[in-house]
């Protein structure tokens, strides 16, 4: 699984005792230079929610600084003065020259003196619909050949190449065996019955390559 780093947005949280609950969302917008927080509507509702600030009271969603983060935020991040600055840094994975303020209240900002904890954003780069074109010129096989191997149905097989269906749960099946060549090897066990010798054989052969290349 290839994981990327949002380094534009964090998400906000709140933990009481035994709950967390969503605050809101920080972000910077690169064309206009300004940091903009909105907080969860269901926050604000809530009688016992506490503003994040004083810059950013609960009496408004939406909240914007041009050209420089929120202070409340910025006194979150630790001072370079800071002795144990570097291994800050080296506890989170980040460069001791990273200046991303995203980035910054992600990691080594995460967990301040309040409550409110930063959490970083990732999203998925997988391309379902891209892997499997790949996967099927890799292998020569049709679409037909793929549904009885992984035991899904032909149509939906071939709505999600076409880009026409985004089955969520059919989609992670297909992932799983492209990703994780052991468990389309198990899964052929069973479904191989189906296939001519030569589909299996160019299967086989495709696993056992990505299984060289993971190692």
């Amino acid at each position: 699984m290839t994981l990327v780093l949002d380094k534009t947005k964090l998400h906000i949280y709140i933990e009481g005792r035994r709950r967390k609950s969503f605050v809101g969302i920080l972000e910077y917008k690169a064309n206009t230079k300004k940091y903009i927080f909105c907080y969860e509507k269901k926050y604000l509702r809530a009688d016992n929610s506490i503003p994040l600030g004083p810059d950013i009271p609960l009496s408004k969603i939406r909240h914007e600084a041009e050209g420089k983060l929120f202070a409340s935020f910025k006194d979150r991040i630790p001072s370079r003065r800071n002795p144990a600055y570097v291994d800050y840094c080296r506890q989170e994975g980040i460069e001791v020259t990273e200046k991303n303020p995203i980035i910054l209240l992600g990691t080594i900002g995460k967990r301040g003196p309040s409550s409110f904890i930063f959490e970083a954003i990732y999203y998925d780069d997988f391309d379902v619909r891209k892997e499997l074109q790949e996967f099927r010129k890799k292998t020569g096989l049709s679409l037909q050949d793929i549904a009885y191997a992984f035991n899904l149905n032909y149509v939906t097989v071939q709505r999600i190449e076409s880009g026409k269906s985004k089955d969520a749960n059919v989609m992670k099946l297909i992932r799983i065996y492209l990703e994780y060549p052991q468990c389309l090897k198990d899964q052929l066990k069973l479904t191989s019955c189906y296939l001519h010798q030569q589909a299996v054989q160019k299967l086989m052969d495709y696993i056992d390559e990505k299984s060289k290349r993971s190692k």
